[in-house]
């Protein structure tokens, strides 16, 4: 989950050059979607921005 900048295009791009696959999460979504879209994806890895992470 990141805010749009040109962070989410380079990870985006490295991601893809791996062969992994994106799942994109948005900021708009509450805690209890993102838990369902990580968990039934069997997510191993979330990138965030710092913004998004609750102290």
């Amino acid at each position: 989950m990141m805010l749009n900048s040109p962070d989410v295009t380079a990870a985006f791009t490295a991601i893809w050059k791996i062969g992994a696959i994106i799942i994109p999460i948005t900021p708009m979504w509450n805690a209890r979607e993102v838990h369902y879209v990580i968990e039934d994806s069997g997510a191993k890895l979330v990138i965030t921005s710092r913004s998004l992470l609750r102290g």
